[in-house]
């Protein structure tokens, strides 16, 4: 998977040391070895720990440490996932403490600032009188930024943010707008209900908790995508299915997808 949305640094963890016994866990480190060979983790090698008792989390720390910061942009358009959101009103509360709902997210580039209008979309979606998707982008502004439980005037590129609004909370209740994004008003990129893919497989696939000859889990060469054919996708924070309407001749596969979702073309 890390291949495929081709992550440049990944650090392999061996965890859970003191379930197992030496000549075990050895077994193992020689399976997790053998299993990165050839991808970008292996340059990191195998980092036995054992989190349970805090053993060697220094390690992993400084391997942490030592990683490139990746490239932010503040002066790109801003672009914020929403990865949660939810209603922080207490059941009874008066109509006149009532407050908007709140979003968190990370955001990937450009800067939110308080006061600041946005939009997020897709938005509320529904249907027209024929069964057409149509979508209602969402427009308010930052009533307030925190980092944890620290205030904040203006958020940067770089872990994750709360940012409170005048939305209905109704609409941000049990992470309602979860995959949505964030950005400028008039900024986003367009509403998609289909779009078509450049395919990636993976090299294996898991096939089975255990082989036949005991040595760790079977895995296999993964099919081909096939049209008609029922498929999980994954686009920035949302989670949906989809289905492959066909495939064309250059390989890339036409789906279907279960709900719009707001990305750039090339993401």
């Amino acid at each position: 998977a890390t291949e495929c949305l081709g992550l440049p640094n990944v650090i392999p963890i061996q965890n859970k040391l003191d379930l197992v016994s030496p000549t075990e866990a050895l077994e193992h480190y020689d399976q997790m070895r053998a299993f990165v060979e050839g991808t970008a983790a292996a340059e990191h090698g195998i980092t036995p720990i054992c989190a349970q008792f805090g053993h060697n989390i220094s390690a992993v720390c400084e391997q942490l440490a030592n990683l490139p910061v990746p490239p932010r942009d503040t002066s790109a358009p801003l672009r914020m996932i929403c990865i949660r959101s939810f209603d922080i009103n207490r059941p009874g509360v008066r109509a006149h403490e009532l407050r908007g709902g709140v979003v968190g997210g990370a955001i990937r580039q450009g800067v939110l600032l308080k006061g600041m209008e946005f939009e997020i979309r897709p938005g509320l979606i529904g249907r027209d009188a024929t069964g057409h998707m149509i979508c209602t982008p969402l427009r308010s502004r930052v009533e307030s930024l925190l980092s944890e439980s620290v205030s904040l005037e203006k958020a940067l590129p770089g872990g994750l943010i709360g940012v409170g609004t005048h939305i209905d909370p109704w609409l941000a209740k049990e992470d309602r707008l979860k995959g949505q994004v964030l950005g400028l008003v008039g900024s986003l990129p367009p509403i998609f209900i289909e779009i078509t893919v450049r395919q990636a497989l993976m090299r294996r696939v898991v096939a089975g908790s255990q082989s036949q000859k005991g040595d760790g889990c079977k895995t296999e060469k993964p099919a081909k995508l096939r049209a008609g054919e029922q498929v999980l996708l994954s686009v920035g924070a949302a989670s949906f299915a989809g289905k492959v309407l066909r495939m064309e001749a250059n390989g890339c596969a036409c789906l279907a997808l279960q709900k719009p979702i707001c990305a750039d073309v090339g993401e």
